[in-house]
This record gives C-alpha cells, structure tokens and sequence, in this order.
C-alpha cells in the first residue's frame, strides 16, 4: 500500500474497454521493439539538429521503416521532419551505445 502523508494511493480500476485498449498497445508495443537493436543516427531536416533513437527490426533498413512508421503505423510529421543519416550495430540497448556503421555515412559530430 502507496502510503503519502494522510492520503492512501490506491489504483483507479479499468473499465473493460481500457483494459482491452491497454491489451492491445502492449501487444502493439511488444511486436514493435522485437528483433535486433540498431542505433539510428537521426537529423532534424529543418534545423539540422542531430540526435540518436533506438530501433528494432530483422535488420537495418526494416529498424529505420519502424522508426518512420511509429507505433500508430502513419508516422508522416516523423518522414516529413527527421532524415536517418546513418544506422550503427547497438552494444548495449540499455545505454544505446554504437558499434560498427552498418548503414550510412559516418558523421564528423556524433551525439554520443
């Protein structure tokens, strides 16, 4: 039990429904972060920005078709503002550290 000051926590129950939309985005979600975990080196395409997300996929080019899509399936302000530059091997996919350039040229100022 959450105890805080005089006031006891406890969980607000799910409806049926929320608890099957709940059922389904994590389903959702489970099926999106499966398969090998790659570095996508990302730039914003108006401000030049640059800036590094986790993917997953079988391989490269299907971790970057997953980064443009989303977890919705649509994903067109991600296409239309972001550019993946290059896409490195992970080490470690709890601190996103790269290894070897797989995909792409391999950029003077990385983020990491």
């Amino acid at each position: 039990m959450n105890v805080t000051g005089d006031f006891v926590l406890k969980p607000t129950k799910l409806t049926r429904d929320q608890a099957c939309a709940a059922k389904r985005m994590w389903a959702r979600f489970q099926a999106h972060t499966t398969g090998n975990t790659y570095v996508l080196y990302v730039q914003n395409r108006t401000s030049n920005h640059a800036f590094r997300v986790m993917g997953h996929g079988k391989n490269p080019w299907q971790a970057v078709r997953r980064y443009y899509k989303g977890l919705d399936n649509k994903g067109n302000w991600v296409w239309q503002c972001t550019k993946v530059v290059a896409v490195y091997s992970c080490v470690c996919d709890k601190s996103t550290q790269a290894g070897d350039l797989l995909v792409g040229q391999a950029q003077d100022r990385a983020p990491w």
